[in-house]
């Protein structure tokens, strides 16, 4: 079970979690849509795909489906439960990283993608400029030294952030993440296209695009998951 939860870990941390909490001016109470994620990694590909059922207040459970099935219960505290139907056996515990409020798609739901979150989590902005109609800022960590190992790059277009990138002090970047086929839904424009790289010290990268399909939203979205419960006699691992 651990090796199948560490791949899940990594497929959702890779996905970005999704979708979180919602203000009160978007009026999506309930969200769903499958997910297809795609990493390359040492030239061998891996394909996950699940299906998202979000619902208004954080709660979210997500159902894998490829290459094995788990059902994943998370929400805004980062309380996280991760169901084995095949051995009826649940895994539970708390992590930020499994917050359903710290997500690219949450910054854009909760009309944060100015600065995709970048203030919250402690960065400051440390210039702005322009080339050829996109906007660049770049943010640095506030709460560490000066001399701190890596910063933000933040491009938006038309509005829009379509590039994140994180870069070491001497300019190289750790990470590049791509937002874009962008959809208007209710009231916000969501990217249904991300494209991750993790570059690894050895020199490699991780290579991962996660695609967001069939996109249904409050009286659409009925997907009988919303109401999913782990049975009691689960046994906890």
């Amino acid at each position: 079970m651990k090796l199948k939860f560490t791949a899940i870990t990594a497929a959702m941390l890779l996905m970005g979690m999704v979708f979180t909490a919602f203000t009160i001016r978007l009026p999506i109470q309930r969200l769903q849509a499958a997910i297809t994620t795609k990493q390359v990694k040492n030239g061998q590909s891996t394909t996950v795909k699940a299906t998202l059922y979000y619902t208004a207040g954080g709660k979210m459970v997500t159902r894998f489906t490829q290459p094995h099935e788990y059902i994943l219960l998370s929400n805004s505290k980062g309380e996280y439960k991760i169901y084995d139907p095949k051995t009826n056996t649940v895994e539970q515990s708390q992590n930020a990283a499994f917050s359903t409020d710290v997500t690219y798609f949450g910054h854009f739901l909760n009309n944060r993608s100015g600065d995709m979150g970048l203030r919250s989590l402690g960065f400051a902005l440390q210039q702005t400029r322009f080339d050829e109609g996109a906007m660049i800022t770049d943010w640095k960590p506030q709460l560490v030294d000066a001399d701190a190992p890596f910063y933000v790059e933040l491009v938006h277009e038309n509005g829009e952030p379509i590039f994140i990138g994180y870069k070491d002090i001497g300019g190289k970047y750790l990470r590049k993440v791509f937002f874009y086929n962008y959809q208007k839904i209710q009231q916000v424009n969501l990217p249904l296209t991300i494209t991750d790289i993790n570059y690894l010290a050895n020199g490699d990268s991780i290579v991962g695009r996660t695609q967001y399909a069939d996109v249904q939203v409050n009286e659409n979205a009925t997907g009988s998951y919303f109401d999913f419960k782990i049975p009691q006699n689960a046994r906890l691992k």
